[in-house]
């Protein structure tokens, strides 16, 4: 592979795993307010493709924001609703073993998050933190590394980075068992959103993930009340 190509694999990889660590970080040494959070990760993610794509002085990455048609729109619906059922169920299965109270005690210590304000924040996660995350580990780690590594190893970058993120936000959350049940599914969700995309557009698979996202925002809605 030329140099070139494994510059732009490796500017993109770091890149990927600087964000990700910064943000571990961030959260851990500063503990900041879930809004604060939200406007650092929007701005870190948004700098370095940003960063990489001038610095590459290539601007492919816009690629990615393009539709694929009606039946890729249908097809990607229809996943997101199973995915919707699938994790209420899910929850309905593996209620005994989750401790609401622990996380509604974190979301409102760690993450300043209050019943009044969680109505507002889920939509937030629904709607444009899954976007986010969308362009950053599909459509940067994923859709645009693979054109310079074997789709495998981009794959498999994306997915692993995706998982480790997810998991460095919800650790303590649960029990180890059931941390290791999220973390496989994180696996199994990355890996589903990568074949969502390999068309070459990332909004098959934020169509699964605002779905994903939704029925867990309906689940936090019942712990603080809501429902």
């Amino acid at each position: 592979m030329p140099l070139r190509k494994k510059t732009r694999a490796l500017l993109i990889i770091l890149g990927v795993l600087l964000g990700c660590t910064a943000m571990a970080c961030f959260e851990m040494v500063r503990q900041p307010s879930y809004f604060v959070k939200a406007v650092i990760k929007f701005l870190l993610f948004g700098l370095i493709i940003l960063g990489a794509c001038l610095v590459s002085h290539d601007a492919s990455f816009l690629q990615n924001f393009r539709w694929q048609g009606k039946r890729q729109f249908l097809r990607s619906l229809c996943l997101g609703f199973a995915t919707f059922a699938l994790i209420l169920a899910g929850f309905y299965v593996c209620r005994h073993f989750i401790n609401l109270k622990t996380i509604a005690h974190d979301l409102i210590h760690d993450e300043n998050i209050t019943a009044r304000d969680f109505l507002p924040v889920s939509v937030y996660i629904c709607l444009v933190n899954s976007f986010l995350e969308e362009i950053f580990f599909r459509g940067f780690a994923y859709l645009e590394l693979r054109r310079f590594v074997p789709e495998p190893v981009a794959s498999a970058v994306s997915i692993l980075t995706f998982s480790a993120y997810h998991i460095a936000i919800i650790s303590g959350w649960f029990s180890p068992w059931i941390a290791l049940l999220i973390l496989s599914g994180l696996a199994l969700s990355g890996w589903i959103f990568n074949r969502l995309d390999r068309c070459g557009s990332l909004y098959p698979s934020w169509i699964v993930h605002m779905s994903a996202n939704a029925a867990i925002n309906l689940i936090g809605l019942m712990m603080f009340g809501y429902l």
